[in-house]
């Protein structure tokens, strides 16, 4: 079986692009993806969904060009989990911390701060966990 997501959410940095030991180019950043809504008490609130992105290939070059923290995208792929299945954990400042992981067949950029005018992410973009 095959399974695919498809994910919408802000950057929540800049990207970074590396090379493999083979040249391949791969290039990592973080999304945020939040759903406002009220409790049966009527207090809104707001969940955050942070997924970490990986592409690689000439996509990876694309999303280093093209991306910025702030820009919206969506993404779809497939979740990288561990080796029994689950959200990959790292040792993060304050201790082990669990990451959704997908590896991206497809980013379309649907809004990028820096395309249209050059200035800085807007003041309500997300701001990127010091763990994640």
């Amino acid at each position: 079986m095959h399974h695919k997501l498809l994910i919408v959410g802000h950057m929540g940095g800049d990207p970074v692009i590396k090379q493999t030991e083979g040249g391949k180019d791969v290039c990592t950043f973080n999304i945020c993806s939040n759903h406002k809504f009220r409790t049966g008490t009527g207090e809104q609130r707001e969940d955050k969904l942070w997924v970490r992105i990986t592409t690689w290939g000439p996509l990876a070059d694309v999303c280093n060009r093209m991306g910025q923290k702030g820009a919206v995208v969506l993404v779809e792929g497939s979740l990288k989990p561990d080796e029994k299945g689950n959200p990959r954990v790292y040792d993060g400042i304050n201790g082990p911390t669990a990451s959704f992981e997908l590896t991206a067949s497809t980013v379309r950029f649907i809004s990028n701060y820096k395309s249209f005018d050059g200035s800085p992410a807007p003041a309500g973009a997300p701001e990127q966990d010091d763990e994640f």
